[in-house]
């Protein structure tokens, strides 16, 4: 379960997702990605797996759904201040 948040810089709902590189922020809504030999994007996985792909398919060829980085921090993704929404996403 991924819990939601409000971001304090910009009031967008976002999660924060564990990676191996440490919390990333995120949009808070999820997209479904492709997997493609020519990705232009990349999104974190809810277990906070980076994958190179595409935003646009064919649903029934979809790879999964992802998540991505909140842009409001780019380019290093800093751990913004939150408020806690009480919410949760699965």
């Amino acid at each position: 379960m991924i819990k939601r948040k409000i971001c304090k810089e910009c009031g967008a709902a976002i999660v924060r997702i564990d990676t191996v590189h440490g919390i990333r922020v995120c949009d808070a809504d999820p997209v479904t990605y492709w997997r493609s030999s020519h990705p232009d994007t990349s999104i974190l996985t809810p277990n906070g797996e980076t994958i190179y792909c595409v935003l646009e398919g064919e649903s029934e060829d979809a790879h999964g759904i992802g998540y991505t980085l909140h842009t409001c921090f780019e380019p290093m993704n800093d751990i913004p201040a939150v408020a806690d929404t009480g919410g949760s996403h699965d």
